[in-house]
């Protein structure tokens, strides 16, 4: 199930709070292929450099066969969202997928404190996963949209409780696009956010 809009402060019972991704580590190997204007982070450079944030209509791109991509690290701060069920938390991400497509994942790592538990390994679980080219967003976009992605109903994950305590947290993006030397449209994102609904 995709939510395309936000419902409004306190219409339907509901306030949302709002936790948003700013400052992101890019993976070494790939820096030489991102493009970060403001607060676009693009893959490769386009026709018309970092393009617009214009809203259209998707618009139909042929997929090219030979693709390339980059990584960034989102870390995640408790402020707003620790102890709160997945169930009420939402991944929202202005975006553009133009040629190619954006995937973003929040991903739970084992904290053990004390440190005294520590079992040596590092486990980590995604949690809740956004990918543009899951078929229900309507795209490919060759202008910057927002669209949320959320657990659907029954999932097992739904009672499972973010909890800073033990865990920490972090949004990883993939930009996922043709290898090529400039693109039309290459994939880019603006914004990445954790919202939870809380009912009043």
């Amino acid at each position: 199930m995709i939510i395309e809009r936000l419902p409004e402060p306190h219409e339907q019972g509901e306030t949302f709070m709002i936790t948003v991704a700013s400052i992101g580590a890019i993976n070494p190997p790939d820096i030489s292929k991102v493009v970060i204007v403001g607060s676009v982070v693009q893959l490769g450079v386009g026709v018309g450099g970092v393009e617009p944030e214009v809203a259209e209509a998707a618009t139909p791109v042929h997929p090219i066969p030979q693709l390339t991509s980059a990584t960034l690290r989102y870390d995640v701060s408790p402020e707003g969202i620790n102890l709160n069920k997945l169930s009420g938390l939402e991944l929202q991400v202005r975006y553009r997928d133009g040629g190619g497509h954006v995937v973003a994942t929040l991903i739970e790592v084992d904290a053990p404190f004390p440190a005294t538990t520590d079992s040596g390994t590092v486990t980590e679980r995604p949690l809740l996963t956004f990918d543009s080219a899951g078929g229900d967003f309507g795209g490919p976009f060759t202008s910057f949209v927002t669209k949320i992605a959320i657990l659907r109903p029954g999932d097992p994950l739904g009672d499972h409780v973010m909890d800073f305590s033990s865990h920490a947290y972090y949004i990883t993006l993939v930009l996922i696009g043709p290898a090529v030397a400039v693109a039309a449209h290459p994939p880019a994102v603006s914004s990445l956010s954790l919202i939870v609904a809380t009912a009043v």
